[in-house]
C-alpha cells in the first residue's frame, strides 16, 4: 500500500508503528474511530455554553486522533480544545475546521479501510 497518498489525514506509517505494524488491528481500530460520537457532543455542549465539557469531548476527539495519527483531526481538536478551556469565545471557526477535517479524515479512513481489506 502506498501510504502518502492519505496525508495529511492519515499517517499511516506512523499509525501502523503504534500498533507493532499490524494492518489487521490498524484498520480495526480506525473503523472503531469511524463510529466515534463526540463530534455531536462537542457541538451540544457549546451551544449549551458548557465549555468545560465540550473541552473533554475535544480533548477525546484528539486523543483517539493521536493514537492512530490521525494528524489534521489531532491539530484541529487540540486548536479547539485550547479555545474552550481559555473560555470557549469565538470557538465557531474552529469547530466547522474540525468538522471539515472529520469528514475528510472519515473519508480518507473509508479508503484506506477499503485498500487494506484487499491486501
Amino acid at each position: 500500500m502506498e501510504y502518502q497518498k492519505y496525508l495529511p489525514y492519515i499517517n499511516a506509517a506512523e499509525g501502523l508503528g503504534r500498533v507493532g505494524n499490524n494492518l489487521k488491528l490498524y484498520t480495526r481500530l480506525l473503523k472503531l474511530f469511524l463510529a466515534d460520537g463526540h463530534l455531536p457532543l462537542v457541538d451540544a455542549a457549546a451551544r449549551a455554553a458548557n465549555y468545560p465539557d465540550a473541552a473533554a469531548q475535544a480533548h477525546a476527539i484528539k486523543g483517539a486522533a493521536a493514537n492512530l495519527s490521525l494528524s489534521r483531526a489531532y491539530e484541529d481538536a487540540l486548536a479547539l480544545e485550547q479555545c474552550f478551556k481559555a473560555g470557549g469565545g469565538g470557538y465557531e471557526p474552529l469547530f466547522l475546521a474540525l468538522h471539515n477535517s472529520m469528514a475528510e479524515t472519515f473519508d480518507n479512513i473509508y479508503r484506506f479501510v477499503q485498500e487494506a481489506e484487499t491486501v
